[in-house]
């Protein structure tokens, strides 16, 4: 009698350590999924406050284009204008894209999702770098050589511009790596 009763005890206690391993497994997989979610709108938070400064310098530079009639003075303007159209447009997708990462679906498809964010950044950065600091220095040269007194708009926007760059880029890095390590992680507390 005694051992079919601590046979009973040992399949309960079983049954009950069963429970507990599945219930800690979702409680596991709610805190990294949580920890993800953080991450995941802080880059989104910075990839907003990057387009809506750029937004806020196209503004300021349309109302120097106006306020300027030489067309030296406004070379500049325009140049920050169509850097800052091109980074709304650009931000507006790359915010997009993070907003299809859903955690409670398809772990494939936010790996997805983050490594195309992974390589829009890679060819934000070239493009960045080949495409605009060039133009840039050309246009400084010349604007500074025709109309010295437009210096004082680019020493203000332009580093405006290159702080929110900036600002995004270095947090976005690390922000990604613990981002997709955390997605890994998911994954691996999915599957089993």
């Amino acid at each position: 009698m005694e051992l079919e009763e601590l046979k009973e005890a040992w399949a309960a206690l079983d049954n009950r350590l069963k429970k507990n391993e599945k219930l800690n497994e979702s409680i596991i997989l709610e805190m990294m999924q949580s920890k993800t979610r953080k991450l995941l709108n802080k880059v989104i938070a910075l990839e907003t406050i990057a387009t809506v400064v750029a937004v806020l310098v196209m503004l300021l530079c349309i109302f120097h284009i106006f306020r300027n009639h030489s067309l030296v003075e406004i070379i500049f303007p325009f140049f920050f204008v169509a850097l800052c159209l091109f980074h709304f447009f650009w931000g507006n997708i790359k915010i997009n894209g993070l907003k299809k990462i859903n955690l409670s679906n398809n772990v494939g498809a936010n790996f997805y999702y983050m490594n195309r964010y992974s390589i829009q950044l890679k060819r934000e950065r070239k493009i960045y770098l080949y495409y605009v600091l060039i133009p840039l220095i050309i246009v400084i040269i010349v604007s500074f050589t025709f109309a010295p007194h437009t210096h004082m708009f680019g020493i203000f926007i332009f580093p405006l511009l290159y702080w929110t760059h900036l600002l995004g880029t270095s947090n976005y890095h690390k922000n990604i790596g613990l981002i997709i390590k955390s997605l890994e992680e998911i994954r691996e507390l999915k599957e089993e």
